[in-house]
């Protein structure tokens, strides 16, 4: 599930924000530019594999790539 506008900030702990069975990977716009808003969010069950995809995720930008295997 993927989600937009999170509105994370560095002091929302993954566990708050967390699901049962689910794995939780964020970008909150906080941590890249420093501003209010923004942010997204994947959740992915816990038996999938997933790798984030390092070459798309550019730092300074919210968002997030990856690859899922099944």
């Amino acid at each position: 599930m993927g989600l937009t506008e999170t509105w994370g900030l560095d002091d929302i702990m993954d566990s708050e924000m967390g699901i049962h069975g689910y794995r939780l990977h964020r970008k909150d716009r906080s941590v890249v530019r420093n501003k209010q808003g923004g942010g997204v969010a994947l959740y992915v069950r816990s038996n999938m594999v997933l790798v984030e995809w390092e070459e798309l995720n550019i730092k300074h930008c919210e968002r997030l790539w990856v690859r899922l295997y099944m």
